[in-house]
C-alpha cells in the first residue's frame, strides 16, 4: 500500500515502515528484481524503491568501497535514534531522592507547591508534567517504589502500636507467602454501600470540553443524585476456580417474620455459647488440656510480668503498696472464659448480631468450607477488617469457628489498603457508574441488586479482575512498601 502522508511535503523514505524498506532491500538484492517490479508489488512510486536501496546501501557500505551483504543491508534498515537532551533530573540521583521524599512529606500538597523549595534551591524549573514522571518512575534507597496519587480515606494517623500491629501483620503475609506459597488461599469479605444512579456523585470538580473563549458557565453540568444507595456485603477468594458461588448479599431492613426467625436464632445460638463456655471451664480443671495449658501460660506471663515491675518499683525506691503499682491480677477461670449474652436490637444500620447470623453463618462461612474442600493441601485464610461489626460477629460465632476450624488472618487496624477485595469494590463502582435506573421503586432496587449480584458472581470480566488482584503477590508487594513506610513513620492509613 502507498505510504501514508503525513504532514507537509511527501518524504518517501522516511514515511516507509520497517518492514517496507526489508521488503525492498529482499527483493532487490537477493530476488534480483528491477525497481519498477518492486514498487508495483509494493504499491509504492516509481522512485521510491531505488532512492530507499540507495539510501540503504549506503548506510551499510560506510567509508567502504564493498558491495554490502543482504543482513548488511537489512541491519541498516534499523536506524537508531539520536539521543535526545539528558533529563534533568537524573534517576537514582540525590536530587531525584529529595523530590521524592519531598513529595511524601507534604502529601496534601498539589505537587508542585511540594517540590518548590527543593526546585529553588537547586535553581532548577520543572513543570507537573516531568515531578509527577520523578514520582512513578524514579526509584531511591529510602522510597523504593513507585510515588501515586490517592484518595485518602477517613481514618486516623496511625500510632506506634498501629505500626507495630501493621508491621506484624506484613512479617506473617511475608513469612506465609516465602514458605507457604503457592499452597495459601486467601478467602476476604467486607461491606461497602454503592450509589445506584445519578451523576457527579463522586463529588469534586466537573470538567468540560468547550471552544476556546466561551464562558464555562453557559455549559451547565446537571447535577443528578443517586437514586439510592444500597449496602454490598460480598466475600471472594483468591481461588477463582471453585464452584461455589461467591457471596453476595444486599443488607436491608427485616420484616416481622423474618425479624422473630432472627431473635429464635439469637436464643439458640446464646444456649449454645453457653454450653461450649460451661466445657470449657471444665476442662480447665484438668491438668493438661489444651484449656488447661492456654490458661497457666497467660497467668505465668502475668506473674514474669509481675515481677519485673516489682523489680523496677524497688529500683525507684518505691516501698510498702507501691511495690505493686502496675502489676496485674492472675486470671480464674471464669475470667479466662468468660460468658456473654447476645442481644439483637435491630435499627437503622447493620447488626452486628444479623451479620453473624445472616452473613456469617449464612453465606461466609459455607464459601469458606467449599474454598477449604477445593484446596486440601493449602492453607485457607479468612481475611477482614477489624471494626466492632466484624469482633462482635467473631464473638457471637466463636462456636461454630471452632467446629469448622475456619482460621483468620491477623489482619491489623485501620489499613484498608492491606484487604484485597476493596480493590474488586472500586472496579464493582466501574460497572455501576454506568448502570441506568428509572427511579428507586421496589422493583428498581431489585433489579439493581440482581446486576451487582451478576457482576460479582458470574461475569468473566470480573472473575479475571479478582484472578489479577487477588493474588497473593498483592499482599507480599504492599507489605514491602507499608514495612518501608512505617520505618520513615509517616504512613497514614
Amino acid at each position: 500500500m502507498p505510504p501514508e502522508r503525513r504532514r507537509g511535503r511527501y518524504k518517501g523514505n522516511s514515511n516507509l515502515t520497517e518492514a517496507q524498506k526489508g521488503a525492498i532491500v529482499t527483493l532487490r538484492k537477493h530476488n534480483k528484481y528491477d525497481f519498477p517490479t518492486i514498487a508495483g508489488l509494493l504499491e509504492l512510486s516509481q522512485s521510491t524503491p531505488q532512492k530507499v536501496f540507495k539510501s540503504l546501501h549506503q548506510a551499510a557500505a560506510g567509508d567502504s568501497e564493498r558491495e554490502p551483504t543482504l543482513l548488511e543491508l537489512l541491519g541498516a534498515v534499523t536506524t537508531p535514534k539520536p539521543p535526545g537532551r539528558p533529563p534533568l533530573v537524573q534517576n537514582g540521583t540525590t536530587l531525584s531522592a529529595q523530590i521524592r521524599a519531598s513529595i511524601i512529606q507534604f502529601g496534601t500538597y498539589d505537587i508542585e507547591d511540594a517540590v518548590s523549595h527543593v526546585l529553588h534551591a537547586a535553581g532548577l524549573t520543572l513543570d507537573r508534567k516531568t515531578i509527577i514522571k520523578i514520582a512513578h518512575n524514579h526509584r531511591d534507597a529510602t522510597n523504593n517504589f513507585s510515588i501515586v496519587k490517592r484518595v485518602r480515606p477517613k481514618k486516623p494517623e496511625l500510632d506506634d502500636d498501629d505500626l507495630a500491629d501493621r508491621e506484624r501483620y506484613c512479617t506473617w503475609i511475608i513469612y506465609k507467602f516465602d514458605h507457604v506459597y503457592p499452597k495459601i488461599v486467601f478467602v476476604c469479605y467486607d461491606e461497602t454501600p454503592k450509589r445506584i444512579g445519578g451523576r457527579n456523585t463522586k463529588g469534586g470538580k466537573q470538567y468540560v470540553w468547550m471552544p476556546k473563549g466561551r464562558d464555562a458557565n453557559s455549559v451547565p453540568c446537571p447535577y443528578r443524585p443517586p437514586a439510592f444507595t444500597l449496602m454490598i456485603c460480598a466475600a471472594t477468594s483468591s481461588d477463582t476456580t471453585v464452584s461455589y458461588l461467591r457471596p453476595c448479599i444486599v443488607w436491608s431492613l427485616e420484616d416481622n417474620d423474618t425479624h422473630e426467625e432472627t431473635l429464635k436464632r439469637i436464643q439458640e445460638a446464646n444456649t449454645k455459647a453457653k454450653e461450649a463456655v460451661r466445657v470449657k471451664r471444665s476442662r480447665a480443671t484438668v491438668a493438661g488440656t489444651q484449656e488447661e495449658r492456654a490458661l497457666q501460660e497467660l497467668n505465668n506471663n502475668i506473674r514474669q510480668n509481675n515481677t519485673q515491675v516489682i523489680a523496677a518499683n524497688k529500683a525507684a525506691n518505691k516501698k510498702g503498696g507501691s511495690l505493686r503499682k502496675g502489676t496485674q491480677r492472675l486470671k480464674t477461670v471464669e475470667q479466662f472464659f468468660p460468658e456473654e449474652e447476645f442481644v439483637y436490637k435491630s435499627g437503622k444500620g447493620m447488626n452486628g448480631i444479623w451479620y453473624a447470623e445472616r452473613i456469617l453463618k449464612d453465606h461466609v462461612f459455607p464459601y469458606y468450607c467449599a474454598v477449604r474442600d477445593h484446596n486440601p493441601d493449602s492453607e485457607v485464610y479468612l481475611v477482614q477488617d477489624n471494626v466492632y461489626l466484624h469482633t462482635l460477629g467473631l464473638r457471637y460465632c466463636a462456636p461454630e469457628i471452632e467446629e469448622l476450624k475456619i482460621k483468620f488472618a491477623p489482619q491489623s487496624t485501620n489499613s484498608p489498603d492491606l484487604h484485597p477485595i476493596e480493590v474488586c469494590f472500586g472496579r464493582l463502582e466501574g460497572f455501576l457508574w454506568d448502570y441506568e435506573v428509572t427511579g428507586s421503586s421496589k422493583k428498581a432496587k431489585a433489579d439493581a441488586e440482581e446486576f451487582i449480584r451478576s457482576v460479582w458472581q458470574e461475569d468473566e470480566t470480573m472473575r479475571q479482575y479478582m484472578a489479577e488482584h487477588l493474588h497473593p503477590q498483592y499482599f507480599y508487594n504492599t507489605a514491602q512498601a507499608c514495612k518501608q513506610a512505617k520505618y520513615q513513620n509517616n504512613f497514614k492509613a
